[in-house]
C-alpha cells in the first residue's frame, strides 16, 4: 500500500488516529498523527528578576503538547507553581519563596510531547523600603529608597490620605529613590503608613508618625548678637500655622515674618535705641502650640554709628549708612587731623542724634523726607572721597583736601538758602562789602591751616583738633555767605 495525506490548515493542534480500509473486508489498520505548532516552542517569564514575594507569570507558544510542568535549577526558587496549555499556548506562573536565594535560575517548562524549553529568572534579595526620616512635621522633606525592585516604575500613596499632596518616585537597576514633603494637610498626632508600587505588582510599606506641633518647633536668628542697626535673618521649621509674627520688647520696632511649608523666615534690625543686654524674641501662628523663642543679645557698638542714617535708612548694613562709615572709619580716621576732628565731631554729634535716632526709628512717614536730605551729604562724600584717592599717597595732605571740598559742599549744599534770606535781610540795612568777607575768611583759613601744620609737626592732638574744627567750620560759613554776597550784589558793583 502506498498513498498520503496534507495535514489543513484548520486542523487542532494535537494528537490523531490515521485510519486505512480496503475493499477486502477485515483489512483495516491505523497509526497516530500529532499535529505541531508551526516553529519551535517558547516560553517567556514577566518580569525576569525579582524578590521574594514577587508574582511571575509565564507563557509560550507553538505547544504540542497538552500537559505541563514547571520546574527550576536549581531548585528551591518557588514552591508550587502553575501550568496548562490550550491550542498550543502556554500559560502559568509561580511566587519567589523566601527560601530562594539572590542569584540566577533557569525555569523549565516539560511538557507530555516532550518539549522542554527554558528562561533565566534572576532572584534578588528581600524587598526592602525605608522612610529618612521616620518622622516629621508640615515642611519635613522625606526620602524614600529601597532595593531589590524587579519593576521599572514606582509610584508611593499613603494611609490615611493628605500626608502629601506630591511624590516623586524611581527605580534604576533595583533601586528605588523617591521623595515626599509633608504637606499642610498632615494631621498632627496621626501614623501613616507610605506604599510604594511598582509595575511589576511589587508593594511594600514603611510607618511615617506626623508629631503634635508641640515641642517641634524651631526658631534660629542670626546673628544671634549686635549692636544698633543690626539687621539678624530669622529661620525655623515644623511651623502648621500659615501666618506669623515676631516680638520682643524693646529690641526692635518692626519685623517681617512668614511661613511656607511649615518654614519659617523673616527678620528685624536691632532699633537704635535698644538698651545692651538680652531679649527674647519670640514667634507666635495662629496655631497656638507653635509658639517658640530664642535669645538675643544686644551689644555695645565697637565703633561709633551713624545713628541718624542707620535709623533712616532701616540697617546698619544698608549701602547709604556703609559709605558714611567707609568715609569715616576708612578715610577719616587713618589720618592724625582725622581723628583728632572726629573727637570734636562725636562730642558734638552724639549729644543730640540718639534722641533725633529714636525719633525717626519710631515714626517710618518722616524717613522718606530724612533720606531725600541725607542723599546730597552722599553725594558729596564720594566726591571727597575720589579728591582723596588722588593723593592718597600722603593722607594726611589728602584727608584736608577731602575735608575741604567736603565741608565747602556741605556749607553750599544745606546753608546757601538760608543764608540767601540773612544776607538779604543785612544787606537791606547795612552794606557789607564782599571782598573783606573773602578776605577775612581766607585769613582764618590760612591760619587755621598753618596752625594744622603745627599741630602735624608737634605732634599735639589738641593743636590738631582745633585746627581742623576751625578750617571745616571756616568753610562751612564762608562758602555759603560768599556765594549768598555775590548773588546778592547789586548789577551796578
Amino acid at each position: 500500500m502506498s498513498g498520503g495525506f496534507t495535514v489543513a490548515s484548520a486542523a487542532a493542534l494535537g494528537g490523531y488516529t490515521v485510519t486505512v480500509t480496503t475493499n477486502v473486508a477485515g483489512e483495516v489498520k491505523t497509526a497516530p498523527f500529532t499535529v505541531t505548532p508551526v516553529g519551535a516552542p517558547t516560553f517567556d517569564l514577566s518580569p525576569t528578576s525579582g524578590a521574594v514575594g514577587t508574582s511571575v507569570t509565564v507563557s509560550g507558544t507553538n505547544y504540542a503538547g497538552t500537559t505541563c510542568s514547571l520546574s527550576s535549577a536549581p531548585s528551591g526558587l518557588f514552591t508550587s507553581s502553575s501550568c496548562s496549555i490550550s491550542a498550543g499556548a502556554l500559560s502559568g506562573g509561580f511566587t519567589v519563596t523566601s527560601g530562594a536565594s539572590p542569584r540566577s535560575y533557569t525555569v523549565t517548562v516539560t511538557t507530555n510531547a516532550g518539549e522542554t524549553p527554558s528562561a533565566t529568572f534572576t532572584a534578588l534579595g528581600a524587598l526592602t523600603f525605608n522612610l529618612t526620616p521616620t518622622s516629621g512635621i508640615v515642611g519635613t522633606m522625606v526620602t524614600a529608597s529601597g532595593s531589590n525592585y524587579a519593576g521599572v516604575s514606582c509610584t508611593l500613596s499613603a494611609d490615611p490620605s493628605g500626608l502629601f499632596t506630591s511624590q516623586s518616585c524611581s527605580i534604576s537597576g533595583g533601586a528605588l529613590a523617591g521623595s515626599f514633603t509633608v504637606g499642610s494637610g498632615a494631621s498632627p498626632g496621626t501614623l501613616y503608613t507610605v506604599t510604594v508600587n511598582t509595575d511589576a505588582s511589587e508593594s511594600k510599606s514603611a510607618s511615617f508618625t506626623v508629631p503634635t506641633s508641640s515641642g517641634h518647633t524651631t526658631l534660629t536668628l542670626s546673628p544671634t548678637s549686635g549692636a544698633a542697626g543690626t539687621a539678624i535673618s530669622a529661620s525655623g521649621t515644623g511651623y502648621f500655622g500659615t501666618t506669623c509674627t515676631l516680638s520682643a520688647s524693646g529690641l526692635f520696632g518692626s519685623a517681617a515674618c512668614a511661613i511656607s511649608g511649615g518654614r519659617l523666615t523673616g527678620g528685624f534690625t536691632v532699633a537704635v535705641g535698644a538698651a545692651v543686654g538680652g531679649y527674647t524674641v519670640t514667634v507666635t501662628t495662629d496655631v497656638s502650640s507653635d509658639t517658640t523663642s530664642a535669645v538675643f543679645s544686644v551689644t555695645k557698638a565697637t565703633t561709633p554709628m551713624c545713628i541718624i542714617a542707620t535709623a533712616t535708612f532701616g540697617s546698619e548694613a544698608a549701602p547709604a549708612v556703609q559709605l558714611l562709615r567707609n568715609f569715616r572709619d576708612g578715610l577719616v580716621l587713618h589720618t592724625r587731623a582725622g581723628s583728632a576732628f572726629m573727637n570734636v565731631f562725636n562730642a558734638w554729634y552724639y549729644s543730640f542724634s540718639p534722641t533725633v535716632a529714636n525719633f525717626i526709628s519710631t515714626h517710618d512717614p518722616i524717613r522718606a523726607p530724612i533720606k531725600v536730605i541725607l542723599y546730597p551729604l552722599l553725594g558729596i562724600l564720594s566726591v571727597s572721597t575720589m579728591a582723596y584717592s588722588i593723593f592718597s599717597w600722603t593722607p594726611e595732605f589728602g584727608v584736608l583736601i577731602a575735608g575741604l571740598i567736603a565741608s565747602s559742599l556741605i556749607g553750599l549744599v544745606y546753608l546757601t538758602p538760608f543764608t540767601l534770606v540773612g544776607m538779604r535781610s543785612l544787606t537791606r540795612r547795612k552794606r557789607i562789602n564782599t571782598i573783606s568777607i573773602t578776605k577775612a575768611s581766607l585769613l582764618v583759613l590760612v591760619t587755621a591751616l598753618g596752625l594744622l601744620a603745627a599741630g602735624e609737626l608737634a605732634g599735639s592732638f589738641l593743636i590738631l583738633a582745633i585746627a581742623s574744627s576751625a578750617i571745616v567750620l571756616t568753610c562751612i560759613i564762608a562758602a555759603p555767605t560768599i556765594v549768598a554776597l555775590l548773588v546778592l550784589r547789586p548789577k551796578s558793583q
